[in-house]
């Protein structure tokens, strides 16, 4: 039974990872509807997060949840340029 404990154990950060992934989508879909200016600074702090949360992945091993991170990451940087013009922080 240790043994299914400790596999358990491992998969959790990439659970909690999905999660978060998560609540920052339901939160972006949440700000859609704020003022543009708030929109901005929270579709930054989700664009700023998932690089973190993709390298967290990364660091941990987690190749496929990184990949997945990232393309919501450039889901993100879509939006950004998409609704607020041209970037620099890509």
């Amino acid at each position: 039974m240790a043994h299914f404990k400790t596999k358990i154990y491992l998969l959790r950060p990439a659970h909690n990872c999905i999660y978060l992934i998560h609540l920052l989508f339901i939160r972006m879909a949440e700000f859609m509807k704020q003022s543009k200016e708030n929109s901005y600074q929270e579709i930054i702090y989700v664009h700023d997060t998932l690089l973190k949360l993709r390298h967290i992945a990364q660091t941990n091993q987690y190749p496929m949840l990184a990949y997945f991170i990232e393309m919501a990451w450039v889901e993100a940087s879509d939006v950004l340029r998409t609704q607020f013009g041209p970037s620099t922080r890509n």
